[in-house]
């Protein structure tokens, strides 16, 4: 299989369970009442924001060393993530709800479901990437689309059967634990599955410190994303969340085009690059930036299909979206731009600049939506668009003078 093909079937699965989510999204805010579906974008956005942070870089360190490391090195990392990284990550989690709820508020049996459904998706999508990385494509294409049709299911019936968000998300654990009985026996087949590697203190310790630059990244990056849903429930009532979350489930299928392209680019510029000299290296960097002004209009037609999808889906019951819609979508626009001078950062290995502006954007954000823009739906988009603005900016100032020091150097 060469590597087009390989690349095809890949995308192709993603492609598929991407559309799947979408759907079931918006299935999900047809039918739920208003108020549910702020709820639920709220907790949506915590258990994601937690996936990135659980394994602590877990996956991306199996897949590192699957082709370098001994077996046995490869069987320390897993069991020291099952039986140690992920244990001690819902213990502490456990403890702040408690704490929580003893100083703070009552508990949140939702609160104790995300939290739940985190452990044993983190053992999926860890399976998942290994299948992916080990380039096992139909049980890779099994257990991913296993993984995602449990979840779209089961959310749609449980919210049917119980009409609240709780039993959505108690249907979720229940259902997900068929793809992680199978990811476990995956794992208990390639691998030496042994609850002592977990109790080694040297390879925990060599995780957190592996996990914790790649988890610092991927969590600011992520909240920067789908933090706007966390910031606005603290602000504003269940429904005004849900209108919002409304507009941002719309908006977000631009992030499909964002992050495919991310990945094309980083993998154009990972091969053409080594190939030039520096000057070489500086026209092809400031010549290739006048195409990003064709980022305009795939925008305006971007829109033009969202604004048809609220209309068709959408527009009755949650009126007045539209503006909403396209400030998001023109923020995912100025992300998806950031990611082409991203991709020579990462080629830089200056990743570290990268989790900078992140970080800045992400203060911003905050900023401008809990003390200027946040109260209202169109308010929380702007501050997005703003925080997303920064982050080009600063990524842009960066990424030039880096290029300009590698010509000078």
């Amino acid at each position: 299989m060469n590597f087009v093909e390989l690349l095809l079937r890949l995308s192709s699965v993603s492609v598929v369970t991407s559309i799947v989510m979408l759907v079931t999204s918006m299935i999900l805010g047809r039918i739920m009442e208003p108020a549910h579906f702020g709820e639920y974008s709220f907790f949506q956005s915590i258990l994601m924001i937690l996936l990135n942070i659980a394994a602590m870089g877990g996956s991306l360190c199996l897949s590192v060393f699957l082709y370098r490391g001994s077996s046995s090195k490869l069987s320390r990392i897993l069991n020291n993530i099952l039986f140690s990284i992920l244990p001690v990550f819902m213990t502490i989690g456990m403890s702040c709800l408690l704490i929580y709820s003893i100083f703070v508020s009552d508990f949140s049996n939702i609160s104790f479901l995300v939290l739940a459904n985190v452990g044993i998706m983190s053992i999926c999508l860890i399976a998942i990437e290994y299948l992916r990385v080990k380039q096992i494509i139909k049980s890779y294409s099994f257990l991913f689309l296993g993984y995602t049709i449990s979840i779209s299911l089961s959310s749609v019936i449980g919210y049917i059967l119980g009409h609240e968000v709780f039993y959505l998300y108690l249907m979720n654990f229940i259902v997900v634990c068929i793809p992680t009985y199978f990811s476990l026996k995956i794992f208990s087949r390639d691998f030496s599955l042994n609850f002592n590697y977990g109790k080694k203190l040297k390879t925990y310790i060599w995780s957190v410190k592996y996990g914790i630059p790649i988890v610092s990244s991927t969590a600011v990056m992520s909240f920067l994303v789908i933090g706007d849903k966390i910031i606005l429930a603290g602000l504003v009532s269940r429904s005004v969340l849900a209108e919002y979350s409304i507009a941002a489930l719309i908006a977000s299928t631009s992030l499909f085009l964002v992050n495919n392209f991310a990945s094309a680019w980083g993998a154009h510029l990972f091969k053409l690059l080594p190939s030039l000299s520096v000057e070489e290296l500086s026209r092809y960097y400031f010549s290739s930036i006048r195409l990003l002004f064709l980022t305009i209009p795939i925008i305006l037609v971007v829109y033009l299909c969202q604004l048809a999808l609220y209309i068709v889906f959408f527009s009755d019951k949650y009126p007045g979206l539209s503006i909403t819609i396209f400030t998001l979508t023109a923020a995912y626009g100025f992300l998806g731009v950031s990611k082409y001078f991203m991709g020579y950062l990462n080629y830089f290995s200056r990743n570290i600049f990268i989790l900078y502006s992140s970080s800045i954007a992400c203060i911003a954000l905050i900023l401008l939506s809990v003390f200027t823009f946040g109260s209202t739906s169109s308010g929380m988009a702007l501050s997005v668009l703003l925080s997303m603005i920064i982050l080009f900016l600063i990524i842009v100032y960066l990424t030039t003078n880096e290029v300009r020091a590698h010509v000078h150097s």
